[in-house]
């Protein structure tokens, strides 16, 4: 039996819970060193903050400090940055590499222990975790778009760590995790892969990008990947939700040496997406 703060608050006195044997039992079975270690590694109110945005596929610091700078109040410095990734990476939670080129950057991303902290950290936010919930802000509803029922865009945005999504799209995004769990790192592992697509395609000349089905805005888009690195870049998103197309009307800005915008087209439209974008 699980005790969370919530079954021991209604519990009544005449209710023994567990036997004392079998409390006993499952406490010889914890490895309380590993336990100390884990706290240790999360401590600070940075560590799960920069946990969820390596799981997103965010992998250079400088992306991190704007991913997490730009959904909090409080504002992360460069200096506590590095001190965190120091420690999750002497724990063992996160791996870091130097990649060649100019200039040099240093990319990190979670280890397997790392994705299974991050999953059991996350299960205290789950519904019917038994935990009082931590809420959350809701960003604006668009005109128009009902908040009331779930939309594939913004249940995709929550499972890779989006803020733009309500109540009804995390609870059928929680409904399909709890039958398909993988489908959170295969979500955060096809954000690291377009990352990492259009930095190397970025080192081989290319300043035009045509993105279909690019979901809601998230931090790391293609736009913000590429010109970054080259500001003349021009970035074209397509996608045909109604939901889509208010959000990148809000969201979506271009250096001023690129361009950068948004076309409201099917993929099986490959005719219309093509001579737009030219």
């Amino acid at each position: 039996m699980r005790l969370t703060p919530a079954a021991l608050a209604s519990r009544s006195y005449s209710d023994p819970g567990p036997p004392l044997e079998d409390a006993l039992e499952q406490n010889s079975r914890v490895d309380w060193d590993r336990v100390a270690e884990v706290l240790a590694a999360v401590n600070g109110v940075w560590a799960v903050p920069v946990l969820r945005h390596l799981a997103t596929g965010v992998s250079r610091p400088t992306d991190l400090l704007m991913a997490i700078n730009t959904e909090s109040d409080s504002r992360l410095s460069s200096k506590i940055l590095f001190e965190t990734l120091g420690r999750l990476s002497a724990y063992g939670l996160v791996n870091r590499r130097q990649v060649n080129g100019w200039p040099r950057e240093t990319h990190y991303w979670l280890t397997g222990a790392g994705h299974r902290i991050l999953s059991e950290i996350s299960k205290l936010g789950a519904p019917n975790s038994g935990w009082p919930p931590m809420g959350h802000d809701d960003p604006p509803a668009p005109p128009g778009i009902d908040t009331t029922r779930a939309s594939p865009a913004r249940v995709w945005n929550y499972t890779i760590g989006g803020k733009d999504h309500f109540a009804a799209d995390r609870e059928a995004a929680n409904a399909v995790l709890a039958v398909m769990p993988s489908l959170a790192v295969t979500a955060r592992l096809t954000r690291r892969f377009q990352a990492d697509a259009v930095r190397r395609l970025l080192d081989l000349g290319v300043r035009q990008f045509l993105d279909i089905g690019t979901g809601l805005p998230v931090a790391g888009a293609v736009h913000e990947i590429a010109q970054r690195a080259a500001p003349e870049s021009r970035v074209v998103y397509v996608d045909n939700d109604p939901l889509v197309l208010a959000h990148a009307r809000a969201l979506l800005s271009s250096s001023p040496e690129g361009a950068c915008t948004y076309l409201n087209a099917d993929l099986r439209e490959p005719g219309k997406i093509l001579a737009h974008a030219a």
